[in-house]
Formats: C-alpha cells, sequence, structure tokens
C-alpha cells in the first residue's frame, strides 16, 4: 500500500507582509492572517489526505518574533496534527535562530526536530511509539540537521550519512544551495547531496518552488514558501505531496497550493488608450483578469502603466495628486471585494509626439543625425565624442560615488547616451504637446 507525506518549508508564521495597508477591516485581517490561514490549510489538506507524517525543512517562524501566541497558535495547528496521528519532522532554519522564544517553547509529542548539532536520523514509523507499526508497508528513513546559529557557512549535507538499504531515505536540508545567498546558509551542491544516495532531498530556504532534479527515480527540489509575502513572489505557493510505493517514489511529487492570497502585477500598455473612460474599462479588465486567475483567493496587486500614450499628463497627475485609488476604485466594485490594490506606478510611460514635431527644420536635422547614428550601431562619431569628452569630468558626480570605479552610470556606453537622447526628445514633445 502506498504512503504519502507532505514536503514544506518557509512558513514565517506570522510573518508581516510587506507593502500592503488597508483601510477595509475584512482585508486587513485576511492580510494580518495570510501566513497562518497557509499552514491551517496544509494541516487541514494533511488530515483529509490521511498522509504518514509532514516534514518541514525550516524557518517555521520568522526572525526575532516577540508574541509568544505565534508559537501557542502554531503549537494547536501541530496538536490538530497530532489528533489525527500524523508526525511532524522538522528542523530550525537562520530565521528560526534569531527567535530567543523558540528555545523555551513548548511543542506537542508528535513533533520531532532534528538536532543542531550532527545529522540525526529518525527512521518511519519505528520511531514513532504512538504509532502502529504494523499498519505501515513503507519503511522511512529521515537525516536532517538544524542550524545552530543564524548564518551557517558550512556545509551541513557533507556529513549526512550515506542512504540506508532497503529503506526509502529522505534528506531534509534548509540551503542556499549555490543560489546568491548559498554562502551563509549551509553552502552544498547538488553533487554533494547526489553522492548520499537518497531517494528524495527535501529543501528549504528558497522561497519559490523548483524541481533542481528528478531523475533515476530521485528527487531533489524546494517546496517554496507556503504564503507569498510581497510583489516579487507572485507565483502560486504551497507544498509538495508525495507518494512512495514499493520503496520508492511512485510519481513525481504534486504541488498543493495552499496559499491565502495571490500577488499579481498588472501590466497596462496605455500607448492604445485614448481617453479616460476607455483607461477605466482597459484597467477594469485587466484586474479581473487577474481576479479570475487567482482561484478564488484574494489579490493584490501592483498596476504599472507603460507606453507613449496622449494620457501621459493626466497619469502623472494621478499619481503627483494620489488621485489613483479615487479615480479607479469604484471600477471594480463588481469583483466582490477580492481585490486591493499595493501600488500604482508610471512605467516606461511617455507623452506622445505632435503629428507636427519633426517639420521644424532643425529638430529634423536632429532627427536624421540619430537616426544615421543608430543605423551605424552606435559607431563613435565626433557629436557622440564631444559629449563624451564633456561628461568625462563629472563621471563620478554622475555615478553618485566618489570612486569612479565603483558601479553606476556608464557614460561611456552608446546605449546610456541614446537612452538620454530619448529622454530629451520626450521632454522636447512634452513642451510642445
Amino acid at each position: 500500500m502506498a504512503l504519502q507525506f507532505i514536503h514544506a518549508a518557509d512558513l514565517h508564521i506570522d510573518s508581516p507582509l510587506k507593502g500592503l495597508t488597508s483601510k477595509d477591516d475584512e482585508v486587513a485581517q485576511k492580510v494580518r492572517n495570510a501566513t497562518r490561514d497557509a499552514f491551517a490549510a496544509l494541516v487541514t489538506e494533511a488530515i483529509k489526505r490521511q498522509v504518514a507524517f509532514v516534514v518541514i525543512a525550516g524557518d517555521i517562524f520568522d526572525g526575532k518574533w516577540d508574541d509568544v501566541g505565534t508559537g501557542i497558535w502554531t503549537a494547536k495547528q501541530f496538536d490538530r496534527l497530532a489528533e489525527a496521528s500524523i508526525p511532524v519532522f522538522m528542523l530550525y532554519g537562520n530565521h528560526d535562530k534569531k527567535n530567543p522564544i523558540l528555545r523555551n517553547l513548548g511543542l506537542p509529542k508528535n513533533v520531532k526536530v532534528f538536532s543542531d548539532s550532527a545529522p540525526e536520523r529518525i527512521h518511519f514509523p519505528e520511531d514513532c511509539p504512538d504509532l502502529d507499526a504494523k499498519a505501515f508497508d513503507e519503511r522511512i528513513t529521515l537525516t536532517g540537521q538544524g542550524y545552530s546559529d543564524w548564518k551557517c557557512k558550512v556545509d551541513l549535507a557533507a556529513k549526512y550519512p550515506d542512504r540506508e538499504e532497503g529503506r526509502f531515505n529522505i534528506g531534509v536540508l534548509h540551503t542556499g544551495l549555490g543560489g546568491d545567498s548559498a554562502t551563509d546558509y549551509a553552502p552544498t551542491s547538488v553533487e554533494t547531496l547526489l553522492s548520499k544516495n537518497y531517494d528524495y532531498w527535501a529543501l528549504g530556504h528558497q522561497h519559490k518552488q523548483a524541481v533542481v532534479l528528478y531523475k533515476g527515480g530521485r528527487w531533489i527540489g524546494y517546496s517554496g514558501s507556503l504564503q507569498a509575502r510581497h510583489i516579487n513572489e507572485a507565483e502560486p505557493k504551497g507544498f509538495y505531496l508525495v507518494t512512495v510505493e514499493d520503496g520508492k517514489l511512485a510519481c513525481e511529487p504534486e504541488f498543493i497550493c495552499v496559499d491565502a492570497f495571490r500577488w499579481k502585477r498588472v501590466e497596462i500598455d496605455a500607448s492604445e488608450i485614448d481617453d479616460e473612460e476607455q483607461l477605466k474599462k482597459v484597467f477594469h479588465d485587466k484586474i479581473e483578469e487577474a481576479v479570475d486567475g487567482a482561484e478564488g483567493r484574494y489579490v493584490a496587486a501592483r498596476v504599472v502603466f507603460s507606453g507613449r500614450t496622449p494620457l501621459y499628463s493626466m497619469l502623472r497627475k494621478w499619481r503627483e495628486e494620489n488621485q489613483f485609488e479615487s479615480e479607479l476604485s469604484g471600477t471594480t466594485l463588481d469583483l466582490g471585494g477580492r481585490l486591493w490594490v499595493e501600488q500604482y506606478q508610471l512605467g516606461d510611460l511617455r507623452p506622445p509626439i505632435p503629428e507636427d514635431f519633426w517639420e521644424n527644420g532643425v529638430l529634423r536635422e536632429i532627427k536624421e543625425d540619430a537616426e544615421s547614428t543608430i543605423k551605424q550601431g552606435f559607431d563613435v562619431k565626433t557629436p557622440i565624442d564631444d559629449l563624451r569628452k564633456k561628461l568625462s569630468s563629472y563621471k563620478s558626480a554622475l555615478r553618485g560615488d566618489d570612486d569612479p570605479d565603483e558601479l553606476g552610470l556608464d557614460v561611456d556606453a552608446p546605449e546610456q547616451l541614446s537612452r538620454w537622447y530619448r529622454q530629451a526628445l520626450d521632454i522636447i514633445a512634452n513642451a510642445l504637446s
């Protein structure tokens, strides 16, 4: 008989969500409870599906939270699993180890926390005395080690023991795995993980769901966080449901979404929009599409306007006078209150060019010179050489840094000169419109 377990990570329970404020009490409460709602949904799914156990690969909590109520609420969710005879195997990650309250937090007896001093092995179901071992056909070995400090610069996986034969082997690890933050967070490599010959690596720390490797019946991957916390985490969030049969993966793990709401980036190209009424209709349609794609969840949207448009001045005025909400919020009342806008942005928004803009002889010559330069692939010509010479003595000021070698504006790059040139033309066009 097949056995199923859940692989989750990065719960960050009660973590504040960045960028969201709301005057609507219902929306505000939804935002505050988002991480709790996501974990509660995981627990509900675990009970409904009668999984054998739950694996959590670090960052259950979020840094230096000082509200003991967070821990009490989380323990109650573990109690729900205990009542359903579902054990939890988890380790502490970098955010957990920043938490002083965690040391004194009592957890239900169905929760086993991996050691933070050395790799620890747990045998399922033998090491779970409240379970009837005879009720399970599969034998599982889980190996994990948590963080002893919030920055873990050593390769924990390198010291994990090799697989135990005759059992399905799971490695649990909170790791950067070669990413941008790898050097601080248990850095390791796919080669090291593969060398242990485990069947499944349940990874945490990276908030985006990712299959690192699925080959020859072996699987390495991140389940990602349970709830997106800002606009850069716009993808659906959840956990993996893993099925084991006859000592091996029965199929590719199934990703199940449990996030309480979704972030959406809504792009509106205003270049084909002629008036305010049309703009409001396009805004409504784009927002409705975002809400419909959220599978019944609340949506936090960032709306970005771009394009060369006759509405340029109006949109600039709305931004300067904070009028976006008052002008646009009424258009989405039919969406059932499932939306709130995190931010309105003017992206690559530009004014229109008047039809007679190039009729003036001087401006026509400028245009022809620019087109000639573009056709020649921005080859260095006298006008650009002159501009470069004039700018050379101001590099540091332009970069905003006293060290000219630091990253900043590259005033020697033809692309940068072209960008400034186009911006200058826009300023002229706007003045003449």
